[in-house]
Protein backbone atom coordinates (compact mmCIF):
# COMPACT_ATOMS: atom_id res chain seq x y z
CA UNK A 1 0.00 0.00 0.00
CA UNK A 2 1.17 3.38 -0.25
CA UNK A 3 2.13 3.78 3.29
CA UNK A 4 4.83 0.88 3.00
CA UNK A 5 7.92 2.59 4.52
CA UNK A 6 9.89 -1.12 4.63
CA UNK A 7 12.00 -2.86 1.62
CA UNK A 8 11.11 -5.56 0.12
CA UNK A 9 13.18 -8.14 1.39
CA UNK A 10 12.32 -11.69 3.84
CA UNK A 11 13.45 -12.60 7.09
CA UNK A 12 15.90 -15.78 7.30
CA UNK A 13 14.58 -18.77 6.61
CA UNK A 14 13.93 -21.01 10.06
CA UNK A 15 12.59 -24.10 11.19
CA UNK A 16 10.42 -23.39 13.88
CA UNK A 17 6.42 -22.64 13.54
CA UNK A 18 7.34 -18.88 14.95
CA UNK A 19 10.09 -19.00 12.11
CA UNK A 20 7.48 -19.69 9.79
CA UNK A 21 5.16 -17.01 10.91
CA UNK A 22 7.58 -14.36 10.64
CA UNK A 23 8.83 -15.28 7.67
CA UNK A 24 5.19 -14.06 6.28
CA UNK A 25 6.58 -10.21 7.13
CA UNK A 26 8.66 -9.06 4.62
CA UNK A 27 11.05 -5.76 4.97
CA UNK A 28 12.61 -4.12 6.92
CA UNK A 29 13.14 -0.29 7.62
CA UNK A 30 15.77 0.91 5.36
CA UNK A 31 16.10 4.31 7.66
CA UNK A 32 16.65 1.96 10.69
CA UNK A 33 19.45 -0.62 9.13
CA UNK A 34 22.70 1.80 8.89
CA UNK A 35 25.99 0.65 10.18
CA UNK A 36 26.21 3.02 13.22
CA UNK A 37 24.87 2.03 16.31
CA UNK A 38 22.68 -0.21 14.23
CA UNK A 39 20.59 -1.97 17.06
CA UNK A 40 19.92 0.80 19.26
CA UNK A 41 16.83 2.94 20.89
CA UNK A 42 14.05 3.04 18.25
CA UNK A 43 14.70 0.08 16.01
CA UNK A 44 12.70 -2.82 16.56
CA UNK A 45 13.52 -6.51 16.37
CA UNK A 46 10.24 -7.91 15.30
CA UNK A 47 10.60 -8.44 11.29
CA UNK A 48 6.94 -7.64 11.52
CA UNK A 49 6.99 -3.86 13.10
CA UNK A 50 7.10 -1.01 11.06
CA UNK A 51 10.28 -0.01 12.21
CA UNK A 52 12.14 -3.37 12.08
CA UNK A 53 16.11 -2.70 11.92
CA UNK A 54 16.60 -5.58 10.08
CA UNK A 55 18.37 -9.20 10.86
CA UNK A 56 22.00 -7.25 10.75
CA UNK A 57 23.44 -3.79 9.98
CA UNK A 58 23.48 -2.99 6.19
CA UNK A 59 21.77 -6.62 5.48
CA UNK A 60 18.96 -4.49 2.57
CA UNK A 61 20.41 -4.40 -0.65
CA UNK A 62 19.34 -0.63 -0.51
CA UNK A 63 21.24 0.31 2.45
CA UNK A 64 24.39 -1.27 1.13
CA UNK A 65 24.37 0.22 -2.40
CA UNK A 66 24.12 4.19 -0.66
CA UNK A 67 26.42 3.34 1.85
CA UNK A 68 29.07 2.00 -0.89
CA UNK A 69 28.06 4.93 -3.26
CA UNK A 70 28.10 7.62 -0.87
CA UNK A 71 32.10 6.19 0.38
CA UNK A 72 32.70 5.99 -3.09
CA UNK A 73 32.49 9.89 -2.90
CA UNK A 74 32.82 10.89 0.24
CA UNK A 75 36.02 12.93 -0.33
CA UNK A 76 33.66 15.34 -2.36
CA UNK A 77 30.60 15.63 -0.61
CA UNK A 78 29.95 18.71 1.55
CA UNK A 79 26.98 17.73 2.69
CA UNK A 80 24.11 14.90 3.41
CA UNK A 81 20.58 16.02 3.06
CA UNK A 82 17.59 13.15 3.44
CA UNK A 83 14.08 14.14 3.22
CA UNK A 84 11.01 12.03 4.61
CA UNK A 85 7.51 13.22 6.40
CA UNK A 86 5.99 14.37 8.16
CA UNK A 87 6.52 16.57 11.01
CA UNK A 88 8.37 19.85 9.72
CA UNK A 89 11.20 19.39 11.29
CA UNK A 90 15.33 19.68 10.33
CA UNK A 91 16.60 16.50 12.34
CA UNK A 92 20.71 16.64 13.70
CA UNK A 93 23.01 14.35 14.45
CA UNK A 94 22.32 12.01 16.46
CA UNK A 95 19.67 9.77 16.63
CA UNK A 96 21.16 7.33 18.68
CA UNK A 97 22.00 9.18 21.54
CA UNK A 98 20.82 12.24 23.96
CA UNK A 99 24.17 13.52 23.32
CA UNK A 100 24.91 16.92 20.90
CA UNK A 101 27.48 16.13 18.00
CA UNK A 102 30.50 17.97 19.44
CA UNK A 103 30.09 20.33 16.34
CA UNK A 104 26.38 21.15 16.81
CA UNK A 105 26.64 24.25 16.61
CA UNK A 106 27.42 25.00 13.40
CA UNK A 107 25.05 22.46 12.18
CA UNK A 108 22.26 24.02 13.98
CA UNK A 109 23.21 27.24 12.60
CA UNK A 110 23.15 25.72 9.09
CA UNK A 111 19.88 24.56 9.37
CA UNK A 112 18.36 27.80 11.25
CA UNK A 113 19.35 29.61 8.36
CA UNK A 114 17.37 27.49 5.84
CA UNK A 115 14.58 27.14 7.83
CA UNK A 116 14.18 31.02 7.95
CA UNK A 117 14.23 31.29 4.54
CA UNK A 118 11.27 28.25 4.17
CA UNK A 119 9.01 30.30 6.48
CA UNK A 120 9.42 33.32 3.76
CA UNK A 121 7.74 31.42 1.05
CA UNK A 122 3.94 31.15 2.85
CA UNK A 123 4.59 31.54 6.46
CA UNK A 124 5.16 27.42 7.24
CA UNK A 125 7.59 26.97 10.32
CA UNK A 126 9.77 24.13 11.01
CA UNK A 127 11.86 23.79 14.30
CA UNK A 128 15.64 22.45 14.15
CA UNK A 129 17.66 20.26 16.18
CA UNK A 130 18.85 16.85 17.38
CA UNK A 131 17.28 13.70 16.58
CA UNK A 132 16.43 12.47 20.21
CA UNK A 133 16.06 15.39 21.65
CA UNK A 134 13.14 17.20 19.20
CA UNK A 135 11.76 13.87 17.79
CA UNK A 136 12.57 10.54 19.52
CA UNK A 137 15.88 8.05 19.30
CA UNK A 138 16.37 6.33 16.26
CA UNK A 139 19.77 4.85 15.99
CA UNK A 140 20.60 3.02 12.77
CA UNK A 141 19.81 6.03 10.65
CA UNK A 142 21.08 7.49 7.74
CA UNK A 143 22.41 10.84 8.93
CA UNK A 144 23.98 9.46 11.94
CA UNK A 145 26.01 7.07 9.47
CA UNK A 146 26.97 9.34 7.29
CA UNK A 147 28.28 11.85 9.68
CA UNK A 148 29.46 9.31 12.18
CA UNK A 149 31.16 6.66 9.57
CA UNK A 150 31.45 8.61 5.95
CA UNK A 151 32.75 11.91 7.87
CA UNK A 152 29.76 14.52 5.99
CA UNK A 153 30.64 16.98 8.75
CA UNK A 154 27.31 18.64 7.34
CA UNK A 155 24.43 15.84 7.52
CA UNK A 156 21.05 16.28 8.29
CA UNK A 157 17.20 14.64 7.75
CA UNK A 158 14.20 17.20 7.07
CA UNK A 159 11.03 16.13 7.83
CA UNK A 160 8.36 17.54 5.47
CA UNK A 161 4.90 18.65 6.19
CA UNK A 162 2.74 18.25 7.97
CA UNK A 163 2.69 18.22 11.71
CA UNK A 164 -0.49 15.24 11.96
CA UNK A 165 -3.65 16.84 10.89
CA UNK A 166 -2.86 14.92 7.25
CA UNK A 167 0.28 12.90 8.40
CA UNK A 168 1.26 10.76 5.24
CA UNK A 169 -1.39 11.54 3.68
CA UNK A 170 -0.74 15.36 2.85
CA UNK A 171 -3.15 16.10 -0.17
CA UNK A 172 -2.13 16.92 -3.79
CA UNK A 173 -3.08 20.86 -2.97
CA UNK A 174 -0.31 20.81 -0.75
CA UNK A 175 2.75 19.55 -3.80
CA UNK A 176 3.23 23.04 -4.88
CA UNK A 177 3.42 24.80 -1.86
CA UNK A 178 5.74 21.87 -0.48
CA UNK A 179 8.23 21.87 -3.13
CA UNK A 180 8.80 25.69 -3.45
CA UNK A 181 9.12 25.39 0.52
CA UNK A 182 11.77 22.95 0.35
CA UNK A 183 13.86 24.26 -2.70
CA UNK A 184 14.38 27.60 -0.53
CA UNK A 185 15.61 25.36 2.11
CA UNK A 186 18.32 23.45 -0.36
CA UNK A 187 19.22 26.29 -1.86
CA UNK A 188 19.56 28.07 1.35
CA UNK A 189 21.88 25.03 2.52
CA UNK A 190 23.87 24.81 -0.71
CA UNK A 191 24.45 28.31 -0.64
CA UNK A 192 26.14 28.00 2.85
CA UNK A 193 28.51 25.10 1.35
CA UNK A 194 29.42 26.90 -0.92
CA UNK A 195 30.28 30.39 1.47
CA UNK A 196 32.18 27.49 4.04
CA UNK A 197 34.09 25.27 1.12
CA UNK A 198 34.51 27.35 -1.83
CA UNK A 199 35.03 31.28 -1.27
CA UNK A 200 36.64 31.08 2.35
CA UNK A 201 39.23 28.67 0.56
CA UNK A 202 39.56 30.63 -2.08
CA UNK A 203 39.89 33.96 -0.01
CA UNK A 204 42.94 32.22 2.02
CA UNK A 205 44.26 30.88 -1.59
CA UNK A 206 44.48 34.21 -2.91
CA UNK A 207 46.06 35.70 0.41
Amino acid sequence: DRFWRKTRSYPRPGNSIIDSIVNLCVGADPNRNWNYHWGGPGGSGNPCAANYRGRDNSSEIEVQNLQNFIMSKRDSLKMYLSLHSYSQLILIPWGHSYKLADDYEEMYEIAEKALTRLEKVQGTTYRAGSTSNILYPAAGGSHDWAKGVAGIKYSYTVELPDRGFYGFLLPASRIKSTGQETLELVKSMAEDMMEIYYFKNSSRLRS
